[in-house]
């Protein structure tokens, strides 16, 4: 198991039912917002061991555009896969669509990306003290911790309890790690020394 304590967030993802795929300047804001914290990242890691072990080049390269759909996109209706090529595509027309205050037309693959992007209501980007970044839960805040439990199939996000006299945790939810959510993880050396979290 590693732990991430979160050093930055960014605005937390609320789009309505009525508002998910025409709100483009909350559209443009967020996608933004997690360039700017891909840069923080590629900044920490610059002046130390790159936290990505297994294809860093590749694996920043994509984050942009992948941390904002958590690595999915809906190949049929209802279902839904790890992102392929095309994502990056997709996500340039839908950067190209919200350049201009809707006088463009989203295409199909910029309505399948900010659909996708709906699916990720109610979190908010995040970067980790050592540089992973990615998704949790819009209630997370700077100081709450991403872990990775041996054996589970997600991370999660847990906050220490203030008032108790032992060192205890609540959980949060679950959080989109980018680079870590298909074994990759398992793969790199720990970074920190394996703990276990008592819960409240």
């Amino acid at each position: 198991m590693g732990n991430y304590t979160i050093s930055d967030v960014g605005t937390p993802w609320r789009p309505t039912d009525e508002d998910y795929n025409t709100n483009y300047p909350a559209i443009k804001r967020y996608l933004r917002e997690i360039v700017e914290l891909c840069r923080l990242s590629d900044a920490k890691c610059s002046t130390s061991t790159d936290v990505y072990i297994k294809n860093p080049k590749e694996t920043r390269e994509s984050a942009h555009y992948l941390i904002p759909v958590a690595d999915q996109e809906q190949y049929s209706i209802g279902f839904i896969r790890e992102a392929g090529p095309d994502s990056k595509n997709a996500y340039e027309t839908t950067v190209d669509a919200i350049a201009e205050t809707a006088t463009k037309v989203m295409t199909n693959a910029a309505n399948g990306y900010v659909n996708m992007m709906s699916w990720q209501r109610f979190r908010r980007p995040f970067l980790s003290q050592k540089g992973y970044f990615g998704l949790v839960p819009d209630t997370a805040a700077v100081g709450d911790v991403v872990v990775v439990f041996e054996g589970a199939k997600f991370p999660y996000v847990l906050r220490k309890c203030e008032d108790e006299v032992e060192e205890k945790y609540t959980l949060v939810g679950e959080a989109y790690v980018h680079g870590i959510m298909y074994g990759e993880f398992a793969e790199q050396p720990k970074e920190s020394e394996r703990k276990a979290f008592r819960m409240r």
